[in-house]
């Protein structure tokens, strides 16, 4: 018996294994996990007033380098960079934007040239699977991790058998000495090994014909499992349909349980409801259990979804029934109302006024109103319906936190008609932001809105001369557009002369800097143009305009295309390509710290000394890929057989 007892122990001391925990990395400012993205631009802007990003800290939200979490964060290096159709966005470890591949997307994958800050206009680049850690159009990544995932199971479950198997032996030994010990007579043994024998077959058959029924059942379960997922699916776009005659039949397989689960988007049967709109549906789900109080994942209640898609029917319903849902906001910090404003919805906006809600309410703790959203959504007839009531009327001339009024709200989103009330109800059209100091002009100018800026200068030409709080003027915030038309027309107003769109910013950044930072090649064409001293100036950290071109990653064909053009030796005054900064930076430095493989091959190509300037940073230590440092291995070898 002791060896008996020896030999379990033994048997059941096999090593066991351990789950190891990966610790996030650090970055050099703050980084928030999130479940969803914003994937529309007033959700996205939303979003960067929120953790009040601007336009030197500008709100990105990407997956992060390991597909663990989608993160969003105000990204120091910038308000936006452009990036090359086919890839998508992943935030690095080192904290840089870094481009991803995506080819081998099923649907989604980016097909033209894009910004960063524009990323909501793809989806799919926003939609990642955390168990595979992978994207979750990228049907090849997920298989490949799941087929990886399947072997590492095999081998576990080749283990446990084997353990199994030692176990077995080890006790059939035990017994086998204990017989043995006992002297029991030849007769005997081989009758009891015989026995033996024959249990193992008859167990090992039954084992057989178990694990068969097993794998079956798992199978079966599997395929029960995913066709619950496909009929959820269906329910779910039916719901948003508003059909209601397929609906009835379907719905009937689901318990509250089901018709609670969330969506990608973080919305349950109810949410979608109420933004389908059918009022027969929404009153159907609700009799099932799903209570009207949930909340998807952004915060909002059934009452801000039914407002925003503008279902009256169902609006109508919840004040009657449910009107402490109006009081509610989302993690945006808004109420149905500014969803409702900020889609149009002036008929959902008379309700709420009918049913005695406060429309004057505002976003804690931005301060925005329904007339700066309604702003936002460019709607005239919300504007038009906030000032025929003398109640809320105030709302066109409040302000947010940062000072900006309705009329910088509509010069931003540009809306010309809108742009055109506000400033016929009063609203001041010199209003300055407290934060940056600019006016409606440069935010006009910079979004690239050039009625607006033909009808403010026209109606304000004072405020082609006014600077911001970093002395930057109009030149300047058309420079980063890119709109060689806005440009133009502030060289033909009376009020301007070529002497004061020269002035540089501080810093001495001029707009041909400005231009080429933001890879604008037309632009850069235009200022060199108009102004080709600007061509040589240098700033107060020692940059030239090449080194600007080289700044950010992203739009690698644009900057190019501008290095070809500008750098041309046999123009009367090319751009030096081998300038080094005061801190020792020079265009492939900054190409290679932008990871940027096809521009560092330019470089390396057309300007062949760049790695030899003297005082200058090494640009291969800088580079934090594999791809370039290969690069770079293919021009040495070359240079050395030459």
């Amino acid at each position: 018996m002791v060896l008996i007892a020896f030999s379990v122990f033994y048997a059941l001391s096999l090593p066991l294994t351990t789950s190891v925990s990966i610790p996030d990395l650090e970055f050099s400012f703050e980084v928030h996990p999130v479940n969803y993205c914003p994937i529309n631009k007033e959700a996205w802007e939303l979003a960067s007033a929120r953790l009040n990003c601007n336009t030197t800290h500008g709100y990105h939200c990407v997956p992060n380098k390991q597909f663990t979490s989608l993160v969003e964060f105000c990204y120091p290096k910038g308000y936006k960079y452009p990036f090359e159709k086919g890839n998508c966005l992943e935030l690095a470890g080192n904290g840089i934007l870094n481009q991803v591949p995506c080819s081998t997307f099923s649907s989604g994958c980016p097909n033209r040239f894009f910004f960063s800050n524009e990323l909501y206009n793809f989806p799919k680049c926003l939609s990642i699977n955390t168990n595979e850690h992978c994207f979750e159009a990228d049907i090849p990544c997920i298989c490949s991790r799941y087929k990886e995932v399947r072997k590492s199971a095999n081998k576990t479950t080749a283990y446990q058998e084997e353990s199994s198997n030692y176990f077995k032996t080890t006790i059939g030994f035990a017994i086998c000495l204990s017989f043995l010990f006992l002297a029991l007579i030849i007769f005997v043994i081989l009758k009891i090994i015989k026995f033996l024998k024959q249990k193992s077959i008859w167990f090992q058959k039954g084992h057989k014909s178990k694990e068969n029924a097993l794998n079956k059942d798992e199978e079966s379960e599997l395929t029960g499992k995913e066709e619950g997922k496909s009929n959820i699916r269906r329910l779910h776009d039916l719901i948003v349909q508003g059909t209601k005659q397929g609906f009835t039949r379907l719905i009937c397989d689901f318990n509250k349980d089901d018709l609670e689960q969330l969506n990608v988007r973080g919305l349950n049967c109810l949410h979608l409801a109420a933004k389908g709109g059918n009022i027969q549906l929404f009153k159907r789900i609700h009799k099932c259990g799903v209570s009207i109080d949930t909340k998807a994942t952004d915060g909002r209640n059934v009452l801000h979804i039914a407002a925003h898609h503008g279902n009256y029917a169902i609006c109508e319903y919840l004040l009657q029934k449910h009107k402490n849902l109006y009081t509610d906001t989302d993690r945006y910090a808004m109420n149905p109302a500014h969803w409702a404003a900020l889609a149009g919805e002036k008929s959902i906006l008379e309700l709420f006024m009918k049913y005695g809600c406060d429309l004057t309410e505002l976003t804690h703790p931005y301060r925005e109103n329904i007339v700066l959203f309604a702003c936002m959504g460019k709607s005239l007839a919300v504007c038009k319906f906030v000032g025929s009531n003398k109640n809320i009327s105030h709302l066109l001339h409040e302000k947010n936190r940062e000072g900006w009024s309705s009329i910088q709200y509509a010069a931003k989103s540009g809306n010309l008609e809108v742009f055109k009330y506000l400033v016929d109800e009063g609203v001041d059209i010199e209003n300055k932001s407290q934060k940056t100091g600019k006016n409606c002009l440069h935010t006009a100018c910079e979004k690239g809105h050039l009625k607006i800026c033909e009808y403010i200068l026209k109606t304000k030409p004072g405020l082609l001369t006014e600077l911001d709080k970093n002395m930057q003027h109009v030149g300047h915030f058309a420079a980063k557009s890119g709109d060689v038309e806005i440009l133009q027309h502030l060289l033909d107003h009376s009020l301007v002369d070529n002497a004061f769109l020269q002035k540089p910013a501080t810093d001495n950044i001029h707009l041909l800097h400005i231009a080429c930072r933001h890879a604008r090649f037309d632009m850069c064409l235009k200022i060199v143009k108009e102004f080709p001293f600007m061509i040589h100036e240098i700033t107060e950290k020692g940059w030239n305009a090449a080194l600007f071109i080289t700044e950010r990653a992203g739009a690698e064909n644009e900057r190019i295309q501008i290095l070809k053009t500008l750098t041309d030796i046999s123009s009367e005054s090319p751009l030096n390509a081998y300038h080094v900064s005061r801190s020792g930076k020079t265009i492939l430095f900054n190409a290679c710290v932008n990871r940027s493989p096809k521009l560092v091959q330019f470089l390396l190509e057309n300007f062949p000394d760049l790695p030899e300037i003297e005082k200058s940073m090494d640009p291969i230590e800088s580079a934090n890929s594999e791809e370039i440092k290969e690069i770079f291995k293919t021009h040495y070898q070359k240079s050395y057989k030459c």
